[in-house]
């Protein structure tokens, strides 16, 4: 019998369960070492050295999303640290501060010390981690009598508190998976659009992952699957509306946001119609060339780390007039980052105002990816490059209609596959861990190396981006694969093992 993976995979420890036989490394194997704000596992007797995941300018949606950032290091820590993630209104991170190294007991924990930086810098919310040098990482009485009483102080001073995460032995608890309630991110201070809480139903990844990737390698019935199955979940059929418009900008082309964007824009409506629309619109985007401009123009400016040399609203119609894509994008994310336009308002004035004269194709780009920007969350970047393209390149012609496609309509459950379970999702995340600990890897550069070889080089159809061989490039220095080529070499070594271990964890939904 086929049971549903919901049903009967999802861990208790949202995506980190240890293996059922960890792998412990060598006695010495390696030793953790800080320079400059940077740690790196470093062998002493090669002194080769691996850089750790950087958590500055990452989303969290998840439990796992920040723990695999930091789970690798911290499990190797020989004494007690606890951190704070201070992150901004769309759960990105803005820094990681080390609060206490030693005993971390309620009793000698000052909580106001847990917010001096997140009020100092102005976060939106907070999230507290630390480790169990033992390698238990079950929660003690001390810990949820400290996160009691953070909770407390972060709604007096209206920062939330996300989440508080225990690391031990190459694993980790979230407390909230353990029954505490948490803030939302939506509780922000006044006048600002909330958000849906980070912490979702993992499914919820899954089958967007699956749908991404299917769309973006022109499978239409997968894609379609994928999309009825998403659909079938809690505020699956929102997100399949959200996630669609998504999909038009980081992998089809940002001329097909208009279309889109029609096609969703009633994504709060009911009945079998709606549903049908969003099939439908599916099927289209996966029949499509794909061009992933405003995805490689996002990944320039966050991997790269532009800094845009002004925040305000004249800077960024000067960056318009002169054509340059990249301190524009800068500008807008490092504002909304910033909370300088509170919900961007004074970002889609002078966006909108930029194209006031511009062709329609053009104007209604800029509408649209605006309007899915505004919903916050994954791909809002995408969406935001692909307005301020459409800004600088003012396209011409008439406004696209989504060719028609015929499709199978789904029966039951889209079936995921391996190449579906990216680190994003509670299968992928279990795997690349037991990988990275084996591999002396990090879990994010792992993660991002099996997106990048099975989701971004594979895609058929890919169009040329003047943009893509710089992102390529800071992908792989930022992640510490060498080069591109380096990477690519590295994924056929080490590729292989994964995917029979994640086929295997599929496997066991099977009866």
């Amino acid at each position: 019998m086929t049971t549903y993976p919901g049903e009967s995979l999802l861990p208790a420890r949202n995506g980190q369960e240890p293996p059922p036989t960890p792998e412990a490394p060598p006695e010495g194997a390696l030793r953790i070492i800080r320079e400059v704000g940077a740690a790196f596992a470093e062998c002493p007797k090669c002194g080769e050295r691996l850089h750790f995941g950087r958590a500055v300018g990452r989303q969290i949606r998840t439990p796992s999303d920040f723990a695999s950032i930091v789970v690798d290091e911290m499990s190797a820590l020989e004494r007690e640290e606890l951190r704070v993630a201070l992150l901004n209104t769309r759960n990105g991170v803005i820094a990681v501060e080390t609060v206490y190294v030693g005993n971390v007991s309620a009793s000698l924990v000052r909580i106001g010390e847990l917010f001096t930086e997140a009020v100092r810098r102005q976060a939106a919310a907070i999230l507290i981690c630390h480790n169990h040098p033992s390698g238990d990482p079950t929660p003690s009485p001390d810990d949820l009598r400290l996160t009691a009483e953070a909770l407390a102080a972060g709604r007096l001073l209206d920062i939330a508190v996300l989440d508080h995460i225990v690391i031990g032995g190459g694993s980790f608890v979230s407390l909230r998976d353990r029954g505490i309630e948490f803030d939302q991110s939506g509780r922000h201070r006044a006048g600002e659009a909330s958000r849906m809480p980070p912490w979702r139903d993992p499914w919820l990844g899954a089958y967007k992952s699956a749908l991404q990737k299917r769309t973006r390698r022109g499978e239409v019935d997968n894609a379609v699957a994928a999309a009825g199955s998403l659909a079938g979940l809690p505020g699956g059929r929102t997100a399949l509306a959200r996630r669609l418009t998504v999909i038009a900008a980081e992998d089809v082309g940002i001329g097909w946001i208009p279309a889109v964007g029609r096609g969703v824009a009633l994504e709060a409506s009911s009945g079998p119609e709606v549903l049908e629309r969003l099939l439908a619109v599916t099927a289209s985007l996966a029949s499509l060339p794909k061009c992933k401009e405003a995805y490689w123009l996002a990944d320039t400016v966050w991997i790269g780390r532009h800094k845009p040399r002004e925040v305000s609203a004249p800077a960024l119609r000067t960056a318009i007039a002169e054509g340059d894509h990249r301190e524009a994008l800068a500008i807008c994310l490092a504002a909304v980052e910033q909370r300088i336009w509170r919900s961007g308002p004074r970002l889609i004035e002078t966006l909108t105002a930029s194209v006031a004269n511009a062709p329609d194709l053009a104007r209604q780009i800029v509408r649209w990816a605006l309007w899915r920007q505004g919903k916050g969350g994954s791909g809002s970047d995408e969406c935001t490059a692909a307005a301020v393209i459409a800004a600088i390149d003012r396209p011409d012609g008439p406004v696209s209609e989504l060719p028609t496609v015929t499709y199978e309509p789904p029966d039951g459950r889209y079936w995921l596959a391996w190449d579906d379970c990216d680190s994003h999702t509670a299968i992928g995340s279990r795997v690349l861990a037991r990988h990275a600990r084996r591999l002396a890897m990090s879990i994010d550069s792992l993660g991002w190396l099996m997106f990048n070889e099975q989701s971004i080089r594979l895609g058929p159809l890919e169009l040329p981006s003047r943009w893509k061989d710089e992102a390529l490039a800071l992908d792989a220095r930022d992640c510490g694969w060498g080069t591109p080529e380096a990477a690519t070499g590295l994924w056929k070594s080490i590729g292989p093992a994964i995917r029979a271990d994640i086929e295997r964890e599929l496997g066991r939904v099977t009866e």
